[in-house]
């Protein structure tokens, strides 16, 4: 897991962790990530939005099998690479 905004950083520091959480999902299929509903975060999110890579879908955790990531999923929201 990936946390966004430990520490309760800059929007310019969550967007980072969103850039690398999408490059990861895209090396290996998949990324988790959380994040608080910081207004940095929130701003990190839609900026990131607009421009994301498109090959990258955002589902929600459940969405993957558990012996795919290992773990049991809940309810949080992952990145998955598009293969």
């Amino acid at each position: 897991s990936l946390p966004l905004d430990e520490g309760h950083p800059s929007a310019h520091v969550v967007l980072s962790a969103l850039e690398k959480a999408e490059q990861l999902a895209i090396e290996k299929g998949y990324a988790i990530v959380t994040g608080r509903p910081y207004p940095e975060t929130l701003k990190a999110l839609q900026h990131w939005a607009t421009g994301r890579n498109q090959s990258v879908e955002i589902v929600p955790l459940w969405a993957l099998p558990d012996s795919e990531i290992g773990i049991s999923a809940q309810g949080d929201t992952i990145f998955s690479g598009a293969e």
